[in-house]
């Protein structure tokens, strides 16, 4: 019983997760390239983490996390890391 329970946290917590990622990412793709951006906008979207969430997306964007075969999940720790200071 409690694998069951335990699973369905995890699972629930993999789908939650899932789900930011995808809301960040879109949200993103939708910032211009300028200097205009709404950085407020992207630091409520992201849970106040606008810092990591546009650093992780330039550098996918850009291909830089793939041309220096960067993990996806230590980049993020990594940027959540100096985030936090």
């Amino acid at each position: 019983m409690h694998e069951r329970v335990s699973g369905r946290v995890q699972h629930e917590s993999t789908i939650r997760f899932l789900a930011q990622s995808l809301l960040l990412n879109l949200t993103c793709a939708l910032l211009p390239v300028s200097w205009e951006a709404d950085m407020f906008a992207l630091a409520a979207l992201s849970g106040g983490r606008p810092l990591s969430t546009l650093t992780r997306h330039l550098f996918e964007a850009s291909g830089l996390a793939d041309a220096f075969q960067m993990d996806a999940v230590k980049l993020k720790r990594f940027l959540l890391t100096i985030e936090a200071g």
